[in-house]
């Protein structure tokens, strides 16, 4: 950058085959620079609140919190999904998906203000028999991680 601000008081720079290759030399750069750091500026994109306010507000829909659709949401492969999760929150995605759920179903339950029925309507389980399973699944789970 130097050479082609000194090189442009002694010559007309609109000719100049050395300020051409000069530019030609920076853009390469340039280029050279995006396609490395690529990857890292995407990363930087993703942000962590955002994934989980969508992991929030998409609870109650099974289908909306699948890998490869919040991988899609937000730009990213679902391998590298995976491990981005991981790393930033310390518990798989399928781990934290499961406790946050559960958390909500168990506050629920302990209300007593919505049956079985609607509980397994509100997070879109098939039926009821499904949701109780579920339930079941869930709490020998606990039991033997005690």
């Amino acid at each position: 950058m130097q050479a082609i601000t000194d090189y442009k008081d002694s010559t007309d720079l609109s000719t100049s085959g050395f300020v051409y290759f000069q530019i030609l030399s920076v853009f390469g750069l340039i280029q050279q620079s995006l396609r490395t750091f690529s990857g890292i500026y995407v990363i930087s994109g993703l942000d962590k609140q955002q994934l989980l306010n969508y992991i929030h507000q998409n609870i109650y829909d099974p289908q909306k919190c699948r890998i490869d659709v919040i991988a899609s949401c937000f730009n990213i492969s679902p391998t590298y999904f995976g491990a981005y999760f991981k790393r930033n929150f310390g518990v798989s995605y399928r781990n934290y998906f499961h406790q946050y759920r559960w958390s909500l179903i168990e506050k629920r339950l302990k209300s007593g203000k919505l049956n079985n029925k609607q509980i397994a309507v509100e997070f879109c389980f098939s039926d009821e028999s499904h949701f109780s399973n579920y339930c079941q699944k869930i709490k020998k789970q606990r039991a033997l991680d005690q």
